[in-house]
């Protein structure tokens, strides 16, 4: 004898609502919905066991489901997050560095002088991503003009215990950040006339179109002579061929680095040998 339709129902349901386990919870929804179904039916104890599978099984996947996207969320840093808590951490320890150093003798920092004064900057300056990732800095081979070139990112060793330590290049975990002796940022000249990226004032972009077209003519005379910058007598024959009138003034600094200046303002922008500009451009 065939049984009711509200037992056949909900059997059913409770099969699907079973099914769901391996299905990933598939099934297991269309148990529910013909459990609920049959709930309104005078035989309904196979329906009620159906609804209930069917949402226990439902409920597991869902929290399955959201503990993997927690996990996959904890395990990746948006790479935007790097940038500026990198650029912040790197800013601090410039300026530190930049006032324990002899200006007309700059030389890059210790490893010892780096670990201290990582040590003294608070942790908050320390960590950037959500969730909370530690900084750590891992000193670069420098360029002309340029006397701290930095990693700074997550550590590739996160177990390591010290914040100067090799960093994990990936580019969503860290980043390179120049920085000069007086503790300002470099950016490449590409960079800086960009109009996308442009991030100057009128008055620093009226020194910089002025000086870049020269800067570019000396940062090449130096790269010709294995970074040394010429002096002020072929810094002036070599301006004089990019054809601004007046031409900027020259003038070197120590560490690779020298002023264009203005000689209508006054006004200076500082150039590193490489091929980079001190920012802000007006100090």
């Amino acid at each position: 004898m065939t049984p009711p339709v509200d037992i056949r129902r909900g059997r059913a349901a409770l099969w699907l609502g079973l099914l769901g386990i391996p299905s990933f919870g598939l099934t297991a929804v269309a148990g529910l919905g013909l459990g609920l179904s049959g709930l309104r039916g005078p035989q309904r104890g196979w329906s009620i066991a159906g609804v209930l599978v069917s949402f226990v099984v439902i409920a597991a996947w869902m929290g399955a489901l959201a503990g993997v996207i927690e996990v996959m969320q904890a395990a990746q840093v948006k790479p935007a997050q790097v940038w500026p808590s990198g650029e912040r951490l790197g800013l601090i320890l410039a300026r530190k560095v930049s006032q324990s150093i002899d200006p007309a003798t700059p030389r890059p920092p210790s490893d010892e002088l780096l670990a201290r004064l990582l040590d003294e900057t608070p942790v908050m300056y320390r960590r950037f991503g959500d969730p909370s990732v530690p900084l750590a800095i891992e000193p670069l081979k420098t360029v002309p003009g340029v006397l701290m070139r930095w990693r700074i990112g997550a550590p590739s060793d996160p177990s390591f215990g010290s914040a100067l330590t090799t960093v994990d290049p990936d580019p969503g975990r860290s980043g390179i950040f120049l920085f000069a002796s007086d503790g300002r940022s470099v950016l490449p000249l590409s960079r800086a006339v960009d109009p996308e990226h442009r991030i100057y004032d009128d008055r620093e972009t009226a020194i910089l179109a002025f000086t870049v077209p020269a800067a570019r003519a000396i940062v090449e005379a130096a790269r010709s002579m294995d970074g040394d910058l010429p002096d002020a007598v072929e810094a002036s024959r070599i301006m004089a061929a990019t054809g601004p009138d007046p031409l900027p003034m020259y003038r070197p600094r120590p560490g690779g680095l020298f002023d264009l200046i203005d000689p209508r303002t006054r006004i200076h922008a500082t150039y590193a040998a490489f091929g980079g500009v001190l920012v802000p451009v007006i100090p």
